[in-house]
């Protein structure tokens, strides 16, 4: 029965697989952020915790900062070694909206998103908009590691890590095309 009920997971995330590829093609505006991911087989079901990692660089900070996430199934937000926000996927959610402008310097800005899936299965989609221009978006320069290395929060150089699985541009899979929620306090 336990081998049933695996082989039942192993079929609905690959369907997942497949429905992410199938809409990726030719799918929202090019500048959209994408949906991405771990690198991982689908076929094995379990537990996953890893980090998404970019790194940008600012000649000034703007005035108005924003970023906007949805990851699923839960994430948590970094910048420059400062928790931003945290939250778990619902059905319908929207994306989470933080003002970061204080939180951003002139130079070297590294964002970190935590995320956690209780299958390995899941997304993320993360925009940084500035002053009205957007300044980073998901996509597949982004890095992961599937642990944490010390500096991961600090200063010290980025170490080599593994590139994003890119699932695709919404509306995508479950998440559909999620709209900007309301501010969320830091």
């Amino acid at each position: 029965l336990t081998w049933v009920a695996g082989a039942l997971v192993v079929l609905a995330l690959a369907g997942v697989e497949l429905r992410h590829r199938a809409a990726a093609p030719g799918a929202g505006a090019a500048d959209a952020p994408l949906w991405i991911w771990r690198s991982h087989d689908l076929r094995h079901v379990q537990a996953a915790g890893f980090y998404a990692v970019k790194e940008l660089n600012l000649v000034e900070v703007p005035a108005v900062a924003e970023a906007r996430i949805l990851g699923d199934a839960e994430f948590l937000l970094w910048l420059n070694g400062s928790r931003i926000g945290s939250n778990r996927y619902a059905s319908g959610a929207t994306l989470d909206r933080y003002r970061v402008e204080p939180w951003l310097v002139p130079g070297r800005n590294r964002l970190v998103v935590e995320l956690r899936s209780p299958s390995g299965a899941g997304g993320l989609s993360f925009e940084l908009l500035a002053d009205g221009q957007q300044l980073v978006r998901s996509d597949g320069s982004w890095t992961i590691y599937e642990s944490h290395w010390r500096g991961l929060f600090g200063d010290r150089p980025m170490v080599p890590g593994e590139r994003p699985r890119l699932l695709g541009r919404s509306p995508l899979g479950r998440w559909g095309s999620p709209a900007p929620g309301p501010l969320r306090p830091v």
